[in-house]
């Protein structure tokens, strides 16, 4: 029988009653690095199997931890079971492994891919010539490597099905892609495709709120990176709505500086906007600044008795 190494062992009499789940993470790491060299496969199982046989015994207490120590120990056993699906993909693959190959392709440790073999157990023996289709793929279309490995679905997806839905995504301008669009239902793509359309038929071929508002403003793009920089999510305000805010603003004469000085003013909706606007018209007062319309009820209401007041006083002299 092979012995189970020294330092497994050590480490195995320094469990205590309140580390059951940090002992059970050092094993999972420990494993995992051993299988990633390759190396003394079947030794590393064997160790592994004696070292949680000892524990059970030495530590029958932890038993009743079992609940959450399960999900721990199932990944654990999930990689060790991988060694025999290793040797079988350099055996059938030309002397590469799935390990290797995508540690390689997603630019990351190979200690990273073993983590998502845990998290998405399909990888395990999923066939290994469609993991590297699929991730060719996914990688010609310009979707981002660490994406990939935050959704690992995708891979589930037939190649020929992920490079139709890529295709329909890319000509209707979408980016960046993310591989929830490749394994999402037809309808939720399709409603993404259509929105997008609507958002390029109004903001142009550019299809970005920058060119958008430097050429309705008739202004320099660099200008208008300001409100980018100051507000990122400006960026995500649908096509439709920047319309009708733009026209709202144009047609009462407000210009590009204001939008740089508030550029809150594109995510509010233009209704409440306008009678805003209204109601202090009526007083004999256009605001100077944009903020007015993006004021709290309250604060608005405070700011209108103001305009009252300031208005009465004026029409008593």
């Amino acid at each position: 029988m092979i012995a189970t190494p020294t330092f497994l062992i050590l480490n195995a009499e320094q469990l205590t009653r309140s580390e059951p789940q940090a002992a059970s993470r050092n094993y999972s790491a420990l494993i995992l690095k051993r299988l990633i060299f390759g190396s003394k496969l079947i030794e590393v199982l064997v160790s592994s199997i004696q070292l949680i046989y000892r524990l059970i015994i030495k530590h029958a207490w932890t038993l009743t931890y079992l609940r959450q120590l399960s999900e721990k120990m199932h990944g654990i056993f999930r990689l060790l079971a991988l060694s025999k699906q290793l040797i079988y993909d350099v055996r059938w693959y030309g002397g590469s492994n799935r390990i290797q190959y995508l540690a390689e392709q997603l630019q990351c440790s190979m200690f990273e891919v073993c983590q998502l073999i845990v998290k998405y157990q399909f990888m395990q023996n999923h066939p290994f010539d469609k993991l590297r289709d699929t991730l060719k793929i996914l990688l010609h279309y310009r979707i981002e490597r660490e994406a990939i490995m935050n959704d690992c679905w995708a891979f589930r997806q037939n190649p020929e099905t992920i490079i139709d839905r890529l295709e329909r995504i890319r000509e209707a301008g979408i980016f960046p892609v993310k591989p929830w669009m490749v394994r999402c239902i037809e309808p939720v793509i399709a409603r993404r495709i259509n929105k997008e359309s609507h958002r390029r038929a109004i903001l142009g071929e550019n299809g970005t709120i920058i060119y958008y508002l430097s050429e309705r403003f008739q202004c320099d793009e660099n200008k208008v990176a300001v409100i980018l920089s100051k507000l990122p999510q400006i960026k995500h305000v649908s096509g439709p709505k920047t319309k009708k805010v733009v026209d709202f603003l144009i047609e009462n004469e407000y210009t590009i500086e204001h939008v740089i000085r508030v550029p809150r003013i594109l995510f509010h909706g233009v209704e409440k906007a306008q009678k805003r606007l209204n109601e202090l018209l009526e007083y004999g007062h256009k605001p100077k600044s944009l903020i007015v319309f993006c004021k709290t009820e309250k604060e608005y209401n405070e700011y209108l008795e103001r305009i009252k007041k300031k208005w009465l006083k004026n029409e008593k002299k």
